[in-house]
């Protein structure tokens, strides 16, 4: 049994409206057919993710790891949460508040103090409720998972993050986004609590092209594509010269995968 772990913007799907390639559903039942075990590791909310993948048939090894490690969901159960609370959303909105923050929470809707160009273009990416809070509201039940910070380039330039510090993980997945979970959550640390789930896992190997995967595939046997970060390639044990999805195909094909 070994675990394939992909994630999903920029490798099993090319484009943010896309579609994923038939081929790459045959190879994901393939996997899941024999015994393997498949893990969705994705920045992405459940929400949107599990519509993508209706066509697999075999899902009691398919896992979903969402908003980056923040949340694992199996056979549509969350079987771990690794959540913030609204105490953390107004820290954090009046450390960046030149910023646009907005954040992810379990109950599928997009949180935001400001309803502003960044957050209508995240909630059409990922079909989100779009809802304005204040800071009076109270939220104290609402789980979130992932905060986002977004805004032009040169003013998150200007601010510091810290990789991991006590509180928080950022990332920082695009020149105008940081992304925001509890220390704990990331998609390496997804992977490995998959792993302990099992006991007889031989290989685990790993998909990524961005900056959210970059330490899962230096860890564990990654394979990145033309698409990768130069740090996914630099650590990667296949460089696929094929853009995502096809280059999905192509490490299966030349790295000879499925022998393992």
């Amino acid at each position: 049994m070994n675990i394939y772990s992909f994630d999903f913007d920029g490798t099993l799907l090319k484009e943010h409206f896309g579609k994923i390639n038939e081929n790459i559903y045959s190879l994901l039942n393939n996997l899941l057919d024999n015994g393997n075990v498949v893990i969705i590791n994705s920045g992405r909310p459940y929400y949107i993710l599990k519509k993508y993948f209706i066509p697999l048939k075999n899902v009691n090894n398919l896992f979903y790891s969402i908003d980056n490690g923040a949340a694992i969901i199996n056979n549509d159960k969350y079987i771990l949460t690794k959540n913030t609370d609204f105490s953390d959303f107004k820290i954090l909105k009046k450390i960046y508040k030149e910023a646009s923050i907005f954040a992810y929470g379990l109950d599928d809707v997009l949180y935001t103090f400001d309803v502003d160009e960044y957050c209508v273009s995240e909630q059409l990416v990922n079909e989100m409720e779009l809802k304005q809070i204040n800071m009076e509201d109270d939220l104290s039940k609402i789980v979130f998972l992932k905060y986002l910070i977004c805004g032009p380039k040169r003013l998150l330039d200007s601010y510091v993050y810290d990789y991991k510090n006590e509180q928080y993980h950022y990332i920082r997945t695009k020149e105008t986004m940081v992304e925001i979970m509890d220390n704990d959550a990331d998609k390496m640390t997804a992977i490995e609590y998959v792993k302990s789930l099992f006991n007889n896992i031989n290989n685990v190997f790993v998909f990524g092209d961005g900056s959210n995967d970059e330490d899962s595939i230096k860890k564990y046997c990654g394979i990145t594509f033309k698409n990768g970060t130069d740090n996914c390639k630099r650590f990667a044990k296949y460089v696929s010269s094929f853009d995502s999805d096809q280059g999905v195909i192509d490490a299966f094909n030349n790295f000879d995968l499925l022998k393992y």
